[in-house]
């Protein structure tokens, strides 16, 4: 259990730079760029940083972030439930105690 919260955080610390939390997506390679595109907090941080530069509320920004969101958590559930399948047809984990 511990192990998977330290790979989470992990993960998340990694993806920080590439989500415009600290400064804007603009200014990342290209590759960083891209990678930026398929993360929900840049949009929202991209929006908060336009809102608060410009007074100006980019709501497609929110909705693409939803929507990313949205079908993240779809793919989580379903390879929640492939695993879970998975381990209890197999016997790979104690799932009573």
């Amino acid at each position: 259990m511990l192990r998977g919260i330290e790979l989470a955080f992990v993960v998340a610390w990694f993806l920080m730079p590439f989500s415009g939390a600290y400064y804007p997506i603009e200014i990342l390679p290209i590759w960083g760029q891209r990678l930026s595109q398929y993360l929900p907090m840049s949009y929202i941080f991209s929006c908060m940083r336009d809102y608060v530069q410009y007074h100006d509320y980019f709501f497609m920004m929110l909705i693409k972030g939803y929507c990313l969101s949205v079908i993240y958590a779809l793919i989580a559930i379903v390879m929640f439930n492939f695993c879970f399948h998975f381990s209890k047809h197999r016997g790979l984990a104690r799932l009573t105690d």
